[in-house]
């Protein structure tokens, strides 16, 4: 049976805690969120106020209540920015499943953080969840976010034509898979 937690764990790896959203973060999120590189291949447009990140962060801690996910925010400990989210969605109860998505400030493109956060995401999805599987959907043209998800274990399963109606154009969309049973072999051979 999946496992969902009520209240989030705060993760921690060697450079970031991932925790539930505070109203206070989204300070930190207009900083990244209005660059429009930041937003290229999601579904969310650039924010053009503090107020579109106070609303966006109200609607993840909203979600979390109410179960539809969790969603997490990504803070450097060394400063105590928050540099992006990361989040699990669409859990199937029948099939021990569920979606994973992120994003992060391109101040911090290129630098390990996002790969430090997805495999923590990883771990606590396979081990405290006790999920079988993880989808990520990316958009083909999405270079970054594709070496990140093959890094991290993620497998290419389909290739979508015209998946997703984004900002106005129907883009090719990659989907791909994780299975716990890969991760735990993984683990096993270090």
């Amino acid at each position: 049976m999946i496992k969902i937690l009520h209240i989030l764990p705060c993760l921690s790896t060697d450079r970031l805690i991932i925790r539930a959203p505070k109203r206070r973060d989204f300070a930190d999120m207009f900083l990244y969120s209005k660059n429009p590189e930041c937003s290229r291949y999601c579904l969310w447009y650039p924010h053009k106020s503090r107020l579109d990140s106070w609303y966006f962060i109200s609607m993840l801690k909203r979600e979390n209540r109410r179960q539809k996910g969790q969603h997490f925010v990504i803070v450097v400990k060394d400063s105590g920015n928050m540099i992006g989210t990361i989040g699990i969605t669409k859990y199937s109860k029948q099939d021990f499943s569920a979606e994973i998505g992120y994003s992060l400030s391109p101040d911090y493109w290129g630098r390990g953080f996002g790969t430090e956060a997805l495999k923590s995401i990883i771990c606590y999805s396979f081990n405290t969840l006790k999920l079988k599987r993880l989808v990520a959907i990316c958009d083909t043209r999405n270079i970054a976010s594709i070496k990140l998800l093959e890094k991290c274990g993620f497998k290419r399963e389909e290739h979508i034509p015209k998946g997703m109606l984004l900002k106005g154009e129907y883009v090719d969309l990659y989907q791909y898979g994780f299975l716990a049973e890969d991760y735990n072999k993984a683990v096993e051979h270090g």
